[in-house]
C-alpha cells in the first residue's frame, strides 16, 4: 500500500470492526487519518492505537464524534474539514448497520434508518468528497459493501437491499471518476468477526461461526484491493464462490435458499 503513503484517508465507522482494522493498517502504511464515528471515548482510544501504528511515519490522526445519521451530517463534515484545511485523498465509506428480521417484524422507523446511514449517507459523502478529488485530479474511494448486496435475503430485506445498491453504485462509479483520476472500488465481505452480528440479532453458531473471516483480513483484503484498483473485492475464497454461484442459479431459487440459510 505504499501509494497510500502520505495521503490522507476519511474512514467513518472506525470505532471498531473493519473500519478500526483499516484504519490501523493505513497508519501502519504512514497515511493521516480522520477518524468519524458516533463514540467519542472508542475513537479516541482508536487515535492512540493509530499514532503508535503510524508512529514511524509520524502520521497526523484526527479524531471527529459523529452520528452520520443525522440528515446534515455529511455536509457538516465536509465543511468542517474544508475549515480544517484537511483534503481527504481517500474515501473509506464503512458506516453501516443491518437487522436480522422480517420486514413487519420491526418498526418503519428501523428500516428507514438503515436506508439513510447504508444508502443516502454513503452516496452524500461519495458525492462531496469525489468532487474534491476529480477538482485534485487523484482520489480513491472504497465502499464497504456485502456479499448481501448479491442476495434478495428474505428476513434480512431491507439490509441486503441497501448493500445491492452500494455494490451497483461503486461498479457505475469505477467507470464513471475513472478517467478523472479517482479510483473507486467496492469491498463486499461475508461473514466478518465485527460487532455486525450483535447489532443485527444474528445468531452465528457452527458452520456459520466457522466461516467467519477476520475484520483484519477483511480490511487488508479490500485496501490491497484499492490500491490496486481492483473495481470488486470478495474476501475469501468461499464467499467468492458464493457470489459466482449466486449468478448461475434461478432467481426464485436462490431467494428461497438465502432465506433458508438466514434460518439456520
Amino acid at each position: 500500500m505504499d501509494v497510500f503513503k502520505g495521503k490522507r484517508a476519511l474512514v467513518t465507522g472506525a470505532s471498531s470492526g473493519i473500519g478500526a482494522a483499516m484504519a490501523l493498517q493505513l497508519a501502519a502504511a504512514g497515511c493521516d487519518l480522520v477518524l468519524v464515528a458516533r463514540r467519542s471515548d472508542r475513537l479516541h482510544d482508536m487515535a492512540v492505537r493509530c499514532s503508535e501504528a503510524g508512529a514511524a511515519h509520524r502520521i497526523e490522526c484526527e479524531v471527529i464524534a459523529m452520528d452520520l445519521l443525522a440528515h446534515d451530517a455529511p455536509h457538516t463534515l465536509h465543511r468542517q474539514l474544508r475549515e480544517l484545511d484537511l483534503p481527504v485523498d481517500i474515501l473509506i465509506n464503512n458506516a453501516g448497520f443491518g437487522f436480522q428480521q422480517p420486514l413487519l417484524a420491526l418498526p418503519l422507523n428501523d428500516h428507514l434508518r438503515m436506508i439513510d446511514l447504508n444508502v443516502r449517507t454513503l452516496t452524500a459523502l461519495t458525492h462531496l468528497f469525489a468532487a474534491d478529488m476529480v477538482a485534485r485530479g487523484q482520489g480513491w474511494i472504497l465502499q464497504v459493501g456485502s456479499v448481501a448486496g448479491y442476495l434478495p435475503i428474505p428476513g434480512m430485506a431491507t439490509y441486503a437491499a441497501t448493500k445491492a445498491y452500494v455494490v451497483s453504485l461503486g461498479r457505475a462509479l469505477a467507470e464513471e471518476l475513472r478517467p478523472q483520476g479517482v479510483v473507486v472500488s467496492t469491498l463486499a465481505p461475508g461473514g466478518t468477526e465485527t460487532e455486525f452480528a450483535e447489532v443485527a440479532g444474528q445468531r452465528i453458531e457452527g458452520y456459520k461461526k466457522a466461516a467467519l473471516m477476520s475484520a483484519e483480513r477483511v480490511a487488508r483484503d479490500g485496501l490491497h484491493g484499492l490500491a490496486r484498483g481492483r473495481v470488486v473485492v470478495v474476501p475469501g475464497m468461499l464467499y467468492k464462490s458464493s457470489v459466482g454461484g449466486a449468478r448461475l442459479l434461478p432467481e426464485r431459487w436462490l431467494t428461497r435458499l438465502a432465506g433458508r440459510v438466514m434460518k439456520d
